[in-house]
């Protein structure tokens, strides 16, 4: 069961990508999935994403062409399986520890 799913847009970030996805790597919580969706980079990011996807199951690649971050997103939250979810910037470095026993402060957003 997973238990959240990383959502990362992503769009030629060759040069921040490894350290995020390996703040990712270092998670405590392992019912994880990480959703990369790759937004037709032309840099070495795709590269880079085949590497961690090749080295941890947890990592899924989405490839698509160049829509903007919003599409990209949205297009990760579409096959997200998690009980929770985060959306994460690939500028971005995750905390150590997510740990899901103790009290969370979420924002549940539904239409009528």
């Amino acid at each position: 069961m997973v238990k959240l799913s990383v959502v990362i847009p992503i769009y030629n970030a060759e040069v921040c990508l490894s350290k995020c996805l390996d703040s990712l790597l270092e998670q405590t919580l392992k019912e994880i999935e990480i959703l990369c969706v790759n937004d037709g980079s032309t840099d070495g990011t795709p590269k880079i994403l085949e590497t961690y996807a090749n080295r941890d199951q947890r990592f899924y690649i989405m490839n698509e062409r160049n829509m903007g971050p919003g599409a990209a997103r949205n297009n990760g939250l579409s096959v997200a399986r998690g009980e929770y979810l985060i959306s994460l910037s690939a500028g971005r470095v995750s905390q150590a520890s997510c740990n899901l026993s103790e009290p969370l402060s979420i924002a549940c957003c539904a239409s009528p």
